[in-house]
């Protein structure tokens, strides 16, 4: 991987998407990219070259991707060659940030690429293994953090919970109306995540058989084409062996209006489960992975879902339970309306918040240069920017470069960009009146309010300028530069004047 080291913040994804893994990884690692993305950030994705891999998808999305040889991760030593295969376009690249979504890439390796100085985000579903990752998340309604504060640092904060699910936007769109009135006849949506490659769903629809011809449901069947449940419905159909309406799709582009046109999912409780509820769709589950006993039940307690089979101890469904939701529509009604009162849409943007309030810790002061000069005049013209300034009214750009260009070489003014994760946040201005004494002002950009950085940069210039003492005359009302030169160790001192001694 040849690309240069940019200037915005570059975030370094590891994920895998395969025949047998399917591609849920993939899917929630895109949609934390597109929030980072929307944020400034740059993202690269590394991946195995495994049959079925996501390449073409990712790089649809607008990513970046780069695939690494296909070995099973089964031994210490692969998952070695993995961080080191990882490392290569790692290092190049400088990330300050990797994301690790795999439940095969452990703690050793997560201390190989941390090892770069770059910090790191890994995306768990059930607390089992150790990490050494500054943040952890688990987006599961059931996720309870305790259960990871044993298997992390003190240092890692660890985010869980239905408050930064990884909804891609289009599930966040305006809700279709559900009502269910009992008159109409019901379609089913049967889709189990990934491949489905025990073939789970052919099983699922011989086994609804009777329920389908006694309650007259249409079925909508959603299985990849490599699955042997795609070969053994699509022999049925054409055979006319199903005496009610099969709809079999190997593929779609639009989950979330596929969703909108049907009244039940049947599915696994993956991360699906998440994008059905987000749509107002009642689902009933079946678990077919360990992992997902505490996202069934958290489904179920949430109101949003029936269970109908746990395929870990018994291939056999619960129709009884089944039969029950789909011919009380109030029930259907109650739980679409749980299922849609779960979520706000907001996760991923919650996540990247979080990313920058660590990242804080690594905020850095850089010498303004010539070539900023528009950079700080676009900050001036932002609305409010100025509103406590002594001269509210934004300059003139001439003005403004003619001002710029004269103080930048002078030793009574000194300017630093802020910098966090390589993108500019604002700056700091020192006015040096004598050996001793410097007024000290600062602006963050709109862009990055309310992380803090203004205390943060406060206490590293006055870290660097330990040999001065810095004064700030902050005007009634601005209660938030107040707020920030108190974090900082400021105090009043006088009228309008807040003052820290070194």
């Amino acid at each position: 991987m040849s690309t240069p080291v940019t200037s915005r913040m570059r975030v370094l994804i590891r994920a895998d998407a395969s025949e047998a893994i399917g591609h849920g990884h993939i899917m929630r690692c895109l949609t934390l990219a597109a929030a980072l993305a929307k944020a400034g950030a740059e993202c690269r994705f590394i991946c195995r070259e495994l049959p079925g891999h996501a390449q073409a998808l990712i790089s649809r999305y607008g990513f970046a991707v780069d695939l690494i040889p296909g070995a099973e991760l089964s031994s210490a030593e692969a998952i070695a060659e993995d961080a080191k295969l990882t490392l290569q376009p790692a290092g190049l690249w400088q990330p300050h940030w990797v994301i690790v979504d795999h439940y095969e890439l452990n703690a050793e390796w997560q201390s190989a690429l941390k090892s770069t100085g770059c910090r790191l985000l890994a995306l768990d579903d059930w607390p089992h293994r150790q990490h050494q990752s500054d943040l952890l998340l688990d987006q599961n309604l059931a996720a309870d953090a305790e259960a990871y504060s044993v298997w992390t640092d003190s240092t890692c904060r660890i985010l869980t919970g239905a408050r930064f699910s990884l909804l891609r936007p289009e599930f966040m769109r305006k809700k279709v109306n559900r009502i269910y009135s009992g008159h109409s006849q019901l379609k089913i949506l049967i889709n189990l995540g990934g491949a489905d490659l025990p073939g789970y769903s052919a099983d699922i629809v011989e086994q609804l058989m009777p329920l389908a011809q006694r309650l007259n449901l249409q079925l909508v069947v959603l299985v990849n084409q490599c699955s042997v449940s795609h070969t053994q419905i699509a022999e049925k159909i054409t055979a006319g062996y199903y005496p009610f309406a099969v709809q079999l799709q190997s593929y779609c582009q639009d989950m979330c209006t596929l969703y909108d046109s049907v009244d039940l999912a049947i599915g696994a409780g993956g991360s699906s489960t998440w994008e059905r509820a987000s749509r107002g769709l009642p689902t009933a589950l079946v678990v077919i992975a360990d992992n997902q006993q505490a996202t069934a039940q958290a489904a179920v307690s949430a109101g949003m879902a029936v269970n109908i089979g746990d395929f870990t101890c018994s291939a056999k469904l619960d129709l009884p339970a089944l039969a029950d939701v789909l011919k009380n529509p109030q029930q259907l009604q109650h739980m679409s309306q749980c299922a849609a009162a779960l979520f706000d849409g907001c996760g991923a943007e919650r996540i990247v918040r979080e990313m920058l309030l660590k990242s804080r810790q690594d905020l850095q002061l850089t010498a303004a240069r010539p070539q900023d000069c528009t950079l700080f005049y676009q900050w001036q013209k932002e609305p409010g920017a100025r509103r406590f300034f002594r001269n509210p009214q934004v300059p003139v750009w001439s003005d403004h470069r003619s001002w710029y260009l004269k103080v930048l070489p002078s030793r009574s003014v000194i300017l630093y960009k802020i910098m966090l994760c390589g993108m500019a946040a604002g700056y700091i201005r020192l006015d040096i009146h004598n050996r001793r004494d410097a007024e000290i002002s600062v602006l963050v950009t709109h862009r990055f309010q309310g992380l803090g950085l203004a205390a943060s940069a406060l206490n590293l210039c006055a870290s660097v300028h330990s040999e001065r003492r810095l004064y700030a005359a902050i005007k009634n009302g601005n209660y938030a530069s107040r707020r920030s030169f108190r974090r900082a160790g400021f105090r009043p001192s006088g009228k309008e004047m807040y003052v820290r001694y070194q």
